[in-house]
């Protein structure tokens, strides 16, 4: 009589290590993405809050505070062209008048026009690049 508990074939034990292989690999895959996706949260809220700080620091008058007022004089070469315009009113730059050119972009807007922007945006409305100032002394 022979014995009904053979030991399994080498292709039956073969399988069994291939199944349980590709189980391993699977569960260190989900393992990786769940710890990556945590990671791609995590950098997105602290990209989130540094912005929202940012926009508090520079925001409204602080911002207003460390860009320059300065007197518009026209150049010789803008004479023969069309005069240069602020983008925010639509209405072109007067001799003496109060403008603020962007520290980042060098944009230049009227003065008033400008402020009223920096109340509610951080960049500028031409090039739509963030407000950066290069003081180290913005808390003070």
């Amino acid at each position: 009589m022979t014995s009904s508990s053979s030991p399994p074939s080498n292709d039956k034990l073969n399988q069994y290590y291939l199944i349980f292989g590709f189980t391993l690999i699977f569960i260190v895959l989900l393992i990786i993405s769940a710890v990556a996706m945590n990671c791609c949260t995590w950098f997105q809220r602290q990209f989130i809050l540094m912005r929202r700080l940012l926009i508090r620091k520079h925001n409204g008058l602080e911002m207003q505070r460390w860009i320059p007022t300065f007197k518009y004089h026209k150049k010789e070469e803008e004479e023969e062209e069309a005069a240069p315009e602020c983008v925010i009113c639509l209405y072109t730059f007067d001799e003496e008048e109060e403008v603020r050119q962007l520290p980042s972009c060098r944009h230049l807007f009227h003065a008033a026009c400008i402020d009223l922007w920096l109340n509610t945006h951080n960049n500028c409305p031409i090039c739509r690049g963030i407000i950066v100032l290069h003081s180290m002394n913005m808390s003070t």
